[in-house]
């Protein structure tokens, strides 16, 4: 390292001392597990055979899987204190803007101590930013999935049912489908029936 340029050893130590530190091994961890899971999910949601229902489990597992994660939080700082081998945070300054004379303290601050402060404001804003975009994403499939179920459990529906949920699609795509789509259906289901038998 004593043959690159002077900026270069700066910014290389700068960055080496970022990275030894708690709570970026801690963060290592958290994401290692975190993208591990939405891989493995978001392979299963690109398979061709995967139906809608199938892909609402899917993603509300993962978005129950980040909650437990919340609830781990001592584990993986445990986890990250073996990964770099230290044991305490970070200590930052506080800084506190001097008061001007006729100004007063009305609203003090709470403040933390570095490991709450790391869990309140990194660790839980991560998890429960994650968990409300897979619950956004989650009721988008659900409803999708509550338009067209009927599809999917065509077998398992008596005609009166079938009328009931016509409704349903009928409502929600009423320019584009014909008032006949119970017919269809009934056929579609008949067919499917026939299918099966042979």
């Amino acid at each position: 390292m004593t043959h690159q340029k002077t900026a270069t050893r700066v910014e290389a130590t700068t960055l080496k001392t970022k990275l030894q530190c708690l709570e970026t091994a801690i963060l290592l961890k958290v994401w290692g597990t975190i993208l591990k899971r939405v891989n493995n999910v978001s392979m299963h949601l690109q398979k061709v055979e995967l139906d809608l229902a199938e892909a609402v489990n899917l993603l509300k597992s993962l978005a129950s899987f980040f909650l437990e994660i919340r609830k781990d939080f001592d584990g993986y700082e445990r986890k990250g204190m073996e990964l770099c081998g230290l044991t305490s945070y970070k200590i930052k300054r506080k800084q506190i803007r001097k008061l001007k004379t006729d100004e007063i303290r009305d609203n003090e601050e709470i403040y933390f101590n570095e490991p709450d402060k790391f869990r309140i404001h990194t660790f839980y804003a991560i998890i429960d930013k994650l968990t409300a975009e897979m619950d956004r994403r989650c009721q988008a499939y659900i409803g999708t999935l509550e338009k067209f179920d009927v599809l999917f459990h065509l077998n398992d529906v008596n005609v009166t049912e079938l009328k009931e949920k016509r409704l349903t699609i009928s409502k929600a795509f009423c320019h584009d489908i014909e008032n006949d789509i119970i017919e269809e259906l009934v056929h579609l289901q008949s067919f499917k029936k026939f299918k099966s038998w042979q």
